[in-house]
């Protein structure tokens, strides 16, 4: 089995790549999905986040609210850090069992924060997508409907510079059109397969 870090910016194209390697066999660890189901209602990380940041983030149905908190903690880095100090580790502990029980030769998790949660050990072959910022602002407002004042406040909390792109051992152009990138996808995903 082959376990593959795959990363980048938010709307890079991280998930269009993962769906073209899922269609081509692989296994999809969705990293976000992942952290979202590590605090359903009532379970330690629930707690701790609740607890940091207020039952006003909370549903009805007291689920945590992504856009509540989302709204918290993108608008102030030190809240960031906060939910980052409490969820990184809980991630890197649920991945390592998830990628422990996949049964395909390939593997793959989708993980913007692969290098700020110190995910780097868990994998064979880390994979960046790289998009301009000018993409990543349209797609966030054309496609996730955020403002341009939400979509920076996203962009800024997440920067992959330089040193983090020469740690990947691939990169793929999230800026070409769209079947030039699938294509580019699926040829990489033959030198793993």
């Amino acid at each position: 089995m082959i376990k593959i870090g795959l990363t980048g910016n938010i709307a890079s194209g991280k998930s269009t790549v993962a769906k073209v390697w899922q269609k081509m066999g692989a296994k999809v660890i969705d990293v976000d999905e992942l952290a979202h189901d590590l605090y359903q209602p009532k379970t330690r990380i629930w707690q701790q986040v609740v607890k940091v940041f207020g039952k006003d983030i909370l549903n009805d149905n007291n689920t945590i609210s992504r856009a509540a908190l989302g709204s918290k903690v993108f608008a102030d880095n030190k809240k960031l850090a906060k939910l980052d100090r409490i969820m990184y580790p809980a991630i890197v502990k649920e991945l390592e069992k998830q990628l422990a029980a996949a049964k395909t030769k390939v593997v793959v998790a989708d993980m913007a924060v692969l290098f700020e949660a110190k995910a780097e050990k868990l994998f064979d072959k880390i994979v960046v997508v790289r998009v301009s910022q000018y993409n990543q602002l349209k797609r966030l407002t054309e496609e996730r409907n955020l403002t341009r004042e939400q979509a920076m406040a996203r962009i800024n909390s997440m920067s992959f510079h330089g040193e983090k792109i020469s740690a990947c051992d691939y990169m793929i152009d999230g800026d070409q059109p769209l079947a030039a990138f699938k294509t580019a996808s699926q040829s990489l995903f033959q030198k793993f397969a």
